[in-house]
């Protein structure tokens, strides 16, 4: 619980938005985020259109604008459409462009504001908030199944590995090295948080950074880690409250946190037709007053097919292009094992990854910086 909640900076909020399951996300994200968001919820908020031809429609643009949104054409900041994920990457982009606040808060479009949060944002002294991703391929030991991979990451963009510092453990988490979660985080405007994400992301994607299997999605998520202690940033990870993951595993799950305190949840495929029944009992049980609301509203389908044949093509051909980079990166799988085990020091001197609010977290310094 944060004493001085009024202290958190003023933001401006930022999320893209598509023509189909993502438009109809979108939407109830900023109906619950100026219903239920508090002072945040009065920010200037922009909804940024990742890629030419796949905008909302026009019944959406004006429920967007009646909501006081701002809707930007972003498509010429996306040299890489086919990758699903650099539409995050465009959308942080613009809001640094036109943002005038001293933060920036990226969503997710699957995110419901249930209460004002208490913590999503900056407070004055910090660059960078975000919670920890607990699931793959996050690391809890250096050599776990997924740190050759990781460190394979770090070396793409010259971030050290030993200088990924380890979180500690916190109910319901276990320790782990870093590995955030980008559905929901705040970064400080005027440092270049930006353009050095998109340029990792540019660098892990050229350079074929992948899972076994060919995995390349995790990318742009590994970059906003990366990002965050490669440029040193001043961070506090975000409470379980103000980021509460409910994936369909979890709606039902034995010892799962309860939604009853939650500011805001993140449900992924949760209110997809198949999970939308036990999610609404969930709701009934645990957040009665946003029950009612919510059911009106239904489920959304992220399966539905596309509703023109111009977004029919623009998807095949999404999916076309990223089966291609995958197969490239699957013939040279072989180059995954030559992860240089140290890395050569660069650059002047920086101060190191900051943390707060992480009391047992190691800040590590190397006195370099890393480009």
């Amino acid at each position: 619980m944060f004493e001085a909640r009024d202290a958190l900076e003023p933001a401006t909020i930022v999320f893209c938005i598509e023509a189909g399951w993502l438009e109809a996300e979108a939407l109830l994200m900023v109906k619950s985020l100026r219903k239920w968001g508090g002072r945040l919820g009065e920010s200037r908020v922009l909804a940024v259109v990742p890629r030419k031809g796949t905008g909302p429609s026009r019944k959406s643009i004006a429920a967007l604008e009646e909501l006081n949104v701002e809707v930007i054409d972003g498509s010429a900041f996306n040299h890489r459409p086919w990758y699903n994920f650099n539409n995050k990457v465009v959308g942080v982009l613009v809001a640094e462009e036109v943002a005038e606040t001293p933060a920036i808060v990226w969503l997710d479009s699957d995110v419901l504001f249930l209460s004002p949060p208490e913590g999503l944002g900056l407070f004055p002294g910090e660059e960078f908030a975000a919670r920890r991703e607990t699931l793959p391929p996050n690391e809890s030991e250096d050599d776990g199944p997924f740190a050759r991979t990781m460190r394979w990451s770090c070396d793409a963009v010259g971030v050290p590995w030993r200088e990924i510092p380890r979180l500690p453990a916190s109910a319901p988490f276990r320790a782990q090295r870093m590995h955030l979660n980008a559905g929901v985080y705040a970064f400080r405007n005027g440092m270049g948080f930006a353009t050095t994400y998109a340029g990792h992301v540019d660098v892990l994607i050229e350079r074929g950074v992948t899972l076994e299997g060919g995995n390349y999605y995790f990318n742009e998520q590994a970059a906003v880690m990366l990002t965050a202690v490669g440029r040193r940033l001043r961070f506090r990870e975000l409470s379980v409250a103000d980021h509460h993951m409910v994936f369909p595993a979890q709606i039902d799950l034995a010892g799962s946190p309860s939604i009853a305190d939650s500011h805001l949840i993140h449900y992924s495929a949760s209110m997809s037709p198949t999970h939308w029944p036990r999610l609404m009992e969930r709701f009934r049980r645990e957040r009665p007053e946003h029950y009612e609301w919510l059911h009106e509203h239904g489920p959304i389908d992220r399966k539905a097919p596309p509703a023109t044949p111009s977004l029919l093509v623009h998807k095949v051909s999404r999916k076309l292009r990223g089966e291609i980079h995958r197969w490239k990166c699957l013939r040279a799988e072989s180059a995954r094992v030559r992860v240089p085990a140290r890395h050569a020091a660069i650059g002047r001197p920086m101060r190191p990854f900051a943390t707060a609010g992480l009391a047992e977290a190691k800040a590590v310094s190397d006195n370099a910086a890393y480009k």
